[in-house]
């Protein structure tokens, strides 16, 4: 598949696939791998991590795809699967090495490689996205996961809710809780 034709590409086309398919799981890999990297970037501040992380996701995901010949346990969301596999190794990858807060202050890699700053945070105000960063770094983890999944990465409220293994009303609820508190905390800081 042509990197044009993969641009276009809708996430759910990959739930219709046949993901053991090697042509489509390459497809799946140009895909998702990006923005899985701008995912793990974002959370660990180390480049080299955030690869070693997506290298390990999709690893585990063709040797998953593999043993399940049936798949009598099928992929039914994709995105969420390889966002869950994304958040748990992260979180293993947090277990191993000594627990320090993940700074976002180290932008200018993420602003120039992965992200498209104007598209960051729509709202009625326009923020520095840079600026935005370094305060939701200041919220609770689970507060910062979730804005950076639905504003980042762009997923949706039933697609968080599959990676947190909550409902989709107290992801809501979250989401709520942490747009209030970053408002908060923008507010505090005179944006």
């Amino acid at each position: 598949m042509n990197d044009s034709k993969n641009s276009k590409r809708n996430p759910s086309d990959f739930d219709k696939l046949d993901l053991r398919s090697e042509e489509v799981f390459i497809n799946l890999y140009d895909y998702f791998a990006p923005k899985l990297l701008k995912h793990a970037y974002i959370r660990l501040s180390s480049n080299e991590e955030a690869k070693d992380v997506v290298a390990q996701i999709f690893m585990k995901t063709w040797e998953y795809l593999r043993e399940q010949q049936s798949l009598k346990r099928p992929i039914k969301n994709v995105r969420a699967f390889l966002y869950r596999l994304t958040n748990n190794q992260i979180i293993d990858l947090y277990r191993k090495k000594s627990k320090t807060e993940v700074s976002l202050e180290n932008l200018e890699f993420l602003n120039t490689v992965f992200v498209d700053t104007s598209s960051i945070l729509e709202s009625q105000y326009q923020f520095d996205a840079e600026n935005v960063m370094k305060v939701a770094g200041l919220l609770r983890g689970d507060y910062k996961k979730i804005l950076i999944w639905r504003y980042l990465d762009e997923l949706n409220i039933g697609e968080i809710s599959e990676i947190l293994g909550k409902s989709k009303g107290a992801v809501s609820v979250m989401l709520y809780r942490a747009l209030r508190d970053l408002k908060r905390i923008l507010k505090e800081r005179g944006f």
